[in-house]
C-alpha cells in the first residue's frame, strides 16, 4: 500500500517544546516523600507546595514521589499536599527527618465526594481497558517528547510502525481510531500532516491537560464514529498557580501564559513559531530531504464556572504550517511543497450537581490544505461543525445510564490535478483536473448503562444512527464485565462499530465502514509492579488504497493480536517492557494476504533513572522486523504515457530488514527564586541504524537504486524558562 511523502524526520521539530515538567529548587536539604491513599496507593499529581509561599512546589510522580528542596529560611514553613477528594495534609518542616523518605497517607475527605465523586472520572474507566495519563506521565514516557499522542506510541499496545503521531492501536489504522478533545472529535489531530495519513506531532498542548485516556480497544460508545480504539482528553478545570513559560530549541520558539482573572475564571494563552535554520545545520547529514518549514500556532483555553454546579469551557486553536522536502512516488523523486491553514473551536457547557449531570458540546474545525508534488496538484477545503448533548444519571443502587445525541457534519470541496496515468507523477507527465464536492450528516443516539455488584463490574451500550440521504441504515453495540480482586482485574469486553471514513486525498469520499471486536484482558497493579495481558481479534470492513494499482477497493482486514508488558519501579528507576505479536491479514476481493504491518513481535524496553537533584535519564529501545511490501516484478513501457508501468509481484510478498532504534533523553531542572529551568537533550537512532521503510527503483524498475529510510540519528536540545507569579 502506497506510503508517499516519507518526510518523517520533520516529526520531532516540536517535540520538546514543552518537555518535561519537574519542579525542583537549589537550595541546602531535599526533602524526599511518597503520597499514598488509604490502601497505600501511589497518588500521582498531588500538589506539594509551602503554606507561606505556594509557588514552591512540586507535584507527585506516576509512582507517588517528589523531591522538594528546603532551604534555611523555609525550616518553620509547613509543608501541605493536597489532592482532589482528600483532606488536605498539613506537615510542620521543623518536625520532619530530612534523611528519612517522608510517607504522606491521604484520607478520602466525605464532604467533597458527595459532591465531586461524579465528576472526578469523567469516562467509564473502571470497566474499559484504559490507560489513564496525565502531563507528568505524559512527559515521563519514552519517546514522547512531551507530546500527548507521541506519547501513546510507546504503549503495549500502540502498533505504530511508522514514527508518527497519529495513535495506531491494537494493529488498526490511526482513520479507526478517535481523539476526542472535551467531548468533541478531533479529527487529523496531527501537524504536517502528510498525503499517507502520517504526521510528525500533534496539535494539542500537554500544558493545557489535566487527563488524557487511552482506550486500546472495544471504545465506549458514548462517542460515535470510533472503530479501534479512542484518546480522550480533557483540559485543565482549575489553575494552580499565575505563570509564564518560555521554550527555546534549536526548531522552536514558544510562550504559554496561564492566568487566573477571579476566582470563577481563568485563561491560558500559548504560541510557537518553527524554524529551520539551526536544526537543518546541525542534523544536515540525517536531513537530507528537508529543505525548509515554517509553522506558526497560536490557541487559548478559557474556562469560567458560573457556580460551583454550572460553567463553561471555550478552547481555540489556530495554525499555519509550510514545508518543502524531497518525496518519493514510483519512479520518481523530486521536491515536494505543502501548505495548510487550520482552525478548531470547542464549546463546553455542563451542569453537575449530585445525581445528575448534563452537558452540551460544540466543535468547529475548518482548514484549507495546497499540496504539490510532480504533476499532483490539489487544494482540499474542509468545514466541520459537530454538535452533542449528554446527560447522566446515578441512581441509589450501583447503576450509572448515560444517554445522549450527536450531529457531525462535514463539507469537503476538492480541487485536483492528478496524473493522467497513476504510475506517472513526474512534472512532465500528462494529467487530467476536475473538482467537486462532498457533504456528509452523521446524526445518532446512545445509550449506555453500567451496574456494580461486589467485586463485579458489567456494562452494555448501544448507538443507533438516523439515516439521511441514502446512509446505511446501522446499529452498534458493546457489552463488558471486569471482574476485581484486590490487585487483580480481568476484562471481557466485545462490541460492533459503525462510522464514516473521512475524505483525503487518495479516498475524496465518505465511505461507510464497520468493525467488530473482542478481546480478554488480565490486569496487575501494585505500588511498585505493573503487569497486563490481552489477546483480541477484530475483524474491520474499509475501503483501502492501493499503490499497485492506483485504485482503491472494499477491504476486509483481520486482525488477531497478543499483548504482554510489566514495568517496574525501584529507588530512582523505572524499567519497562512490552511484548505485541500482531497477525494481520487483508482481502480485498482477490483473496487474502498478509497486512504489511503484521508482526511476528513488536518489542519494546526503556530504563529510566530519575533524580531530581542531577539528572533525569531515559534510555528507551524498539524493534521488530521489517514491513511487508510489495516488490516489482518487471516493468511495462507504455508509449501512450511515454513511461514504464510497474507490475507488481503478490501483495506483501517482500520483506525490509529488522527495524530498531535506540533513543535517548536527557534533562536537567533547576530554580532560582520563581524562575524555573528545564534543560533537555535527545539523541534519536543513537546508533544510527539505516532502517529501510520503502525501495527506490531506477525508472524502468529493473534495478533498486536506493531506499527510503526511517529517521536517522539526530539531535536536539532545548530550555524551558517557567517565570512564576
Amino acid at each position: 500500500m502506497l506510503k508517499s511523502l516519507k518526510i518523517d524526520r520533520l516529526r520531532y521539530l516540536l517535540l520538546f517544546q514543552f518537555l518535561i515538567y519537574i519542579n525542583y529548587t537549589n537550595a541546602q536539604g531535599v526533602l524526599t516523600g511518597k503520597v499514598l491513599d488509604s490502601n497505600k496507593e501511589p497518588i500521582c499529581c498531588a500538589n506539594v507546595y509551602l503554606a507561606k509561599n505556594p509557588i514552591k512546589g512540586i507535584a507527585s510522580n506516576i509512582d507517588g514521589c517528589f523531591q522538594i528542596e528546603i532551604n534555611d529560611a523555609e525550616i518553620n514553613d509547613t509543608l501541605i499536599i493536597s489532592y482532589l477528594g482528600y483532606d488536605n495534609s498539613k506537615i510542620s518542616l521543623n518536625q520532619v527527618n530530612f534523611k528519612d523518605t517522608l510517607y504522606v497517607l491521604l484520607k478520602p475527605n466525605q464532604n467533597i465526594l458527595q459532591e465531586v465523586v461524579l465528576i472526578a472520572n469523567k469516562s467509564q474507566t473502571k470497566e474499559f481497558s484504559v490507560k489513564e495519563l496525565d502531563p507528568i506521565s505524559i512527559y515521563m514516557l519514552p519517546a514522547s517528547g512531551g507530546d500527548p499522542l507521541k506519547a501513546i506510541t510507546f504503549l503495549p499496545y500502540s502498533t505504530n510502525i511508522s514514527e508518527s503521531a497519529n495513535p495506531e492501536l491494537r494493529g488498526s489504522s490511526g482513520d479507526f481510531s478517535r481523539v476526542v478533545l472535551n467531548n468533541v472529535p478531533i479529527y487529523n489531530p496531527v501537524r504536517n500532516s502528510q498525503l499517507s495519513g502520517l504526521g510528525n506531532f500533534s496539535l494539542l498542548n500537554t500544558e493545557l491537560i489535566a487527563e488524557e485516556m487511552v482506550y486500546a480497544g472495544n471504545p465506549p460508545l458514548t462517542y460515535g464514529n470510533c472503530l479501534a480504539g479512542l484518546v480522550e482528553i480533557n483540559t485543565t478545570e482549575q489553575l494552580s498557580e499565575n505563570n509564564t513559560k518560555v521554550a527555546l530549541s534549536l526548531a522552536n520558539i514558544g510562550v504559554l501564559h496561564s492566568q487566573n482573572i477571579n476566582k470563577k475564571s481563568f485563561i491560558q494563552a500559548y504560541s510557537n513559531y518553527q524554524f529551520p535554520s539551526l536544526y537543518i545545520s546541525l542534523n544536515k547529514k540525517s536531513l537530507t530531504n528537508i529543505k525548509d518549514f515554517k509553522t506558526i500556532d497560536v490557541g487559548f483555553n478559557y474556562n469560567h464556572k458560573f457556580s460551583k454546579h454550572t460553567g463553561f469551557n471555550l478552547y481555540s486553536y489556530a495554525v499555519k504550517e509550510d514545508y518543502i522536502a524531497n518525496s518519493y512516488s514510483y519512479n520518481y523523486l523530486g521536491e515536494m511543497t505543502h501548505s495548510k491553514k487550520r482552525n478548531f473551536n470547542v464549546f463546553n457547557f455542563f451542569y453537575r450537581k449530585n445525581n445528575v449531570q448534563f452537558s452540551i458540546n460544540s466543535g468547529t474545525n475548518f482548514s484549507n490544505s495546497e499540496y504539490h508534488f510532480g504533476n499532483i496538484k490539489t487544494n482540499q477545503t474542509e468545514n466541520q461543525i459537530y454538535t452533542s448533548f449528554d446527560s447522566r444519571l446515578f441512581f441509589k443502587i450501583p447503576l450509572t445510564i448515560q444517554t445522549g445525541l450527536s450531529h457531525d457534519y462535514f463539507d469537503e470541496s476538492f480541487t485536483n490535478m492528478l496524473p493522467y496515468y497513476y504510475y506517472s507523477v513526474s512534472p512532465i507527465d500528462s494529467t487530467y483536473s476536475f473538482s467537486h464536492n462532498k457533504y456528509n450528516h452523521n446524526l445518532e443516539y446512545y445509550l449506555y448503562s453500567k451496574y456494580l455488584v461486589s467485586n463485579l463490574i458489567v456494562s452494555a451500550a448501544f448507538r443507533k444512527n438516523i439515516p439521511v440521504d441514502g446512509q446505511t441504515d446501522y446499529f452498534s453495540y458493546q457489552a463488558n464485565i471486569r471482574y476485581n480482586l484486590k490487585k487483580n482485574s480481568v476484562i471481557l469486553s466485545g462490541g460492533k462499530y459503525n462510522g464514516y471514513t473521512v475524505p483525503g486525498f487518495f479516498i475524496q469520499d465518505f465511505n461507510y465502514i464497520n468493525s467488530s471486536q473482542v478481546s480478554l484482558e488480565y490486569l496487575y497493579s501494585s505500588t511498585n509492579l505493573n503487569i497486563s495481558s490481552s489477546i483480541y481479534k477484530k475483524i474491520e470492513n474499509t475501503p483501502s488504497y492501493f499503490q499497485e494499482d492506483g485504485q482503491y477497493y472494499d477491504t476486509k482486514i483481520d486482525i488477531k493480536g497478543v499483548e504482554l508488558s510489566l514495568d517496574y519501579s525501584f529507588s530512582n528507576f523505572k524499567l519497562f517492557g512490552a511484548y505485541t505479536h500482531l497477525n494481520s491479514r487483508f482481502n480485498n476481493g482477490t483473496g487474502w494476504y498478509r497486512a504489511s504491518n503484521s508482526l511476528n513481535y513488536l518489542l519494546k524496553l526503556s530504563a529510566s533513572y530519575y533524580n531530581y537533584k542531577y539528572i533525569n535519564a531515559t534510555l528507551s529501545y524498539t524493534q521488530h522486523p521489517g514491513i511487508y511490501y510489495t516488490p516489482v516484478s518487471h516493468s511495462i513501457f507504455n508509449e501512450e504515457a511515454q513511461n514504464y508501468q510497474p507490475v507488481y509481484a503478490s501483495y506483501n510478498s517482500a520483506k525490509m530488514p529488522v527495524y530498531s532504534t535506540l533513543d535517548i533523553t536527557l534533562n536537567r531542572v533547576a530554580s532560582l527564586n520563581n524562575t524555573q529551568l528545564v534543560l533537555f537533550a535527545t539523541i534519536t537512532n543513537v546508533l544510527n541504524n539505516k532502517n529501510k521503510v520503502e525501495t527506490i527503483y531506477s525508472s524502468d524498475y529493473t534495478t533498486v537504486k536506493d531506499y527510503w529510510l526511517y529517521q536517522e540519528r539526530l539531535f536536539y536540545f532545548g530550555v524551558q524558562i517557567q517565570f512564576g507569579h
